[in-house]
C-alpha cells in the first residue's frame, strides 16, 4: 500500500472502531502455525516446493525463485499451503503478508513464515485480515511486539494477540473491494502522471 492507500485503510479502521464492531485477537478468529526448519541435507522424501520469507511480498508472492526440499507424506500434509491461507513473515520485514489464492498446488512453507488460516471462513475473510494486519504493521503499532536487536522478529505469541475489528463478512468484503478500487485508481493516476511527465520532458 502506498501512503495514500494506507491513509484510506487507516480511516476505514478508525470508522470500524468507532462503530463498535467486535474487537478480536487474531488468534481467536484464526489458527496460526509456524513452518518447519527445512534442511535439505537431512530431509528425506519427495522433492517438494516451499515458500521462504523472500517469496512473500506485500499483497503478492514472488515465485521466480522457489526452492525444493525432500519431504515425506506427513510433512507435506502438515505444511501444505491452501487457497485462502495468509502467509506472514516472522523475520526480515516482520508482518509482511499475502493471501495464497491462485498459486500452484502442493506447495509448502518454511519456519520463517506464519500460516494464518481462518477458523470459520464464514466469519473472517483472509484478505480483510491481510489488509488490517498490513495497516497495523506499516503504521508502526506492532513495533513494540518485535523481538531481536539486529534482525527483528514477530513471534507467534505476539502475532496471535494483535487485535482486529471484526465486522460481519459482508462489511469485510465491502472494505476489501473499497480498498482494492482505491489502489487501482491510485495506480492509474500514477501511471498517467508518469506519462505526462515523460511527454513534458520530450517536448522540452
Amino acid at each position: 500500500l502506498g501512503v495514500m492507500n494506507l491513509g484510506v485503510l487507516s480511516g476505514i479502521r478508525r470508522a470500524l472502531l468507532d462503530s463498535s464492531v467486535p474487537i478480536e485477537p487474531l488468534g481467536e478468529v484464526c489458527e496460526t502455525a509456524l513452518g518447519k526448519m527445512l534442511d535439505a541435507k537431512k530431509a528425506k522424501g519427495t522433492p517438494t516446493p516451499y515458500l521462504r520469507n523472500v517469496n512473500v511480498r506485500w499483497g503478492a508472492f514472488d515465485l521466480s525463485d522457489v526452492k525444493t526440499v525432500p519431504l515425506n507424506d506427513a510433512e507435506r500434509a502438515k505444511l501444505e499451503v491452501k487457497t485462502g491461507d495468509l502467509l506472514v513473515c516472522e523475520g526480515g520485514e516482520p508482518g509482511r503478508c499475502a493471501v495464497w489464492l491462485d498459486g500452484p498446488a502442493g506447495i509448502t512453507y518454511q519456519k520463517a513464515l506464519h500460516r494464518v488460516r481462518a477458523k470459520d471462513p464464514s466469519r473472517v475473510a483472509p484478505d480483510f485480515v491481510a489488509l488490517l494486519l498490513e495497516e497495523f504493521i506499516r503504521m508502526g503499532r506492532a513495533d513494540r511486539m518485535f523481538t531481536g536487536t539486529t534482525i527483528r522478529h514477530l513471534p507467534q505469541e505476539k502475532l496471535r494477540v494483535i487485535e482486529l475489528p471484526v465486522p460481519d463478512l459482508q462489511t469485510q468484503r465491502a472494505t476489501v473491494d473499497r480498498v482494492t478500487t482505491h489502489i487501482q485508481a491510485t495506480a492509474r493516476l500514477a501511471s498517467e502522471l508518469g506519462r505526462v511527465a515523460h511527454e513534458g520532458t520530450a517536448l522540452r
